[in-house]
């Protein structure tokens, strides 16, 4: 009861009842809202609806965030001004108690920190919604950084996700438009991706594939982890060091080649997608560091997608009819591969395609997003009624992260011109 009180108050502190509630049938809340505020003396939170939803989002915690973060990428149902601010979400938690922290260790490791630790800083460097990053020295001098899940973060989680669930619906009442979202399908792809970060046994064994997967590429660093150390609830892993991708200048200063480096990260990206089918699928800043000599390094291996030699084989015939502009085709694949359901409106779904197929073809490479291109291709199956793997979701929600940073900190790089040597040197004439 609390939590839902919890909602309410974000909505009205936010004034986000007079974006839910303007129609004729709900005036009467959205004059309840305005006299709450007057009660209470609450301070109208100045700037844009997309601005506002931000804040209350991220005041309202992880699952909200996550949520906020999945729509970002729906720009089929989502307003651009609100997708805009969207993109700015970040999960800003306070760290839980330092003593807490201690205690969670040394039940975990089933032995006092003094044993295995010469030293440990009780103040974390790192605090997400999750769990926060404590740094210290083992016995024998090696520096590591330890993950502690947060106390009872999956009962919250869990029970967010259902008070979510109900608050959408009754959202969905009162704003009608709300419904075109198919809240429960979103939904239960956040619960997919938010519940995949709570076991850090999953994330150790993500960490080992990773690296061995990238093992022969001298300019990527992936953390070590101390297997013995570590359980479902704490990671043990080697302390990383660099500078976050996105300080450009001062990565230039260092002597970093920055278009260099950008190119390099593509070329890891479709290693990991096409060769691998598996790709670290949190590629922001905060997770990508750099060093003096511009090898790369990844950290937060809590979001990883998966995709099969199936799936991947299915991607390049996609790629390749949208390419092609044969939209007939794309749409017979969807339906093959059991995507389409009884509920699709594929004759609307076919004209969407041909229009993105020519967006496709037609826009000139400097501005040519991949990313952008996967990602409508997405949502317009999403929005005429065909079900889509998570897996592709994640895909496209990654190629979006990594061409708005390769853009970011290389804005004079024509990323599809870069891609082409790529495709050429790994993946061309390899089914031959």
């Amino acid at each position: 009861m609390l939590r839902f009180i919890d909602i309410i108050n974000a909505v009205i502190k936010y004034q986000l009842d007079e974006y839910l509630f303007r129609g004729r049938r709900t005036r009467i809340l959205s004059t309840a809202s305005g006299s709450i505020r007057s009660l209470f003396g609450m301070k109208p939170v100045d700037g844009s609806v997309g601005h506002r939803i931000r804040l209350a989002l991220e005041e309202l915690g992880p699952v909200f965030v996550k949520f906020g973060q999945i729509l970002s990428t729906r720009p089929d149902i989502v307003p651009n001004s609100i997708i805009t601010e969207l993109r700015f979400l970040k999960e800003s938690v306070a760290p839980f108690d330092s003593h807490i922290a201690r205690a969670i260790l040394e039940q975990e490791l089933g032995r006092p920190i003094a044993e295995v630790f010469s030293e440990f800083n009780t103040d974390p460097v790192a605090s997400g919604s999750v769990a926060q990053v404590h740094v210290g020295k083992l016995i024998n001098g090696n520096e590591v950084a330890v993950k502690i899940l947060r106390p009872g973060i999956e009962a919250t989680i869990k029970q967010d996700i259902v008070l979510f669930r109900q608050a959408a619906a009754m959202a969905a009442v009162y704003r009608p438009a709300i419904k075109q979202l198919n809240i429960s399908r979103i939904i239960d792809e956040l619960a997919a991706s938010i519940m995949q970060e709570l076991d850090l046994a999953q994330e150790a064994n993500s960490i080992a594939r990773f690296k061995e997967n990238l093992k022969d590429f001298d300019h990527v660093h992936v953390p070590c982890v101390y297997t013995e150390l570590s359980t479902s609830t704490i990671l043990v892993m080697e302390r990383m060091s660099g500078t976050p991708i996105d300080q450009d200048q001062l990565l230039r200063e260092q002597g970093v080649d920055i278009n260099k480096l950008v190119v390099q990260g593509l070329e890891l990206l479709m290693i990991q997608i096409f060769r691998d089918g598996f790709f670290h699928a949190d590629q922001h800043s905060g997770n990508l560091w750099v060093k003096p000599d511009g090898s790369r390094v990844y950290l937060d291996f809590g979001i990883m997608g998966t995709l099969s030699a199936e799936d991947r084989k299915l991607l390049l015939r996609v790629l390749f009819y949208l390419y092609s502009k044969n939209s007939k085709k794309l749409l017979d694949t969807v339906i093959e591969v059991g995507w389409a359901s009884v509920d699709a409106d594929l004759p609307s779904l076919e004209k969407e395609i041909e229009a993105l197929g020519t967006m496709f073809v037609n826009k000139r490479q400097q501005d040519f997003s991949l990313g952008k291109v996967i990602n409508r291709f997405v949502s317009s199956l999403q929005k005429f009624g065909v079900e889509v793997p998570h897996q592709y979701t994640l895909l496209a929600k990654t190629f979006i992260a990594i061409e708005g940073l390769s853009k970011q900190i290389a804005p004079d790089l024509n990323i599809a011109e870069a891609a082409g040597p790529i495709l050429l040197k790994h993946f061309v004439g390899q089914n031959k």
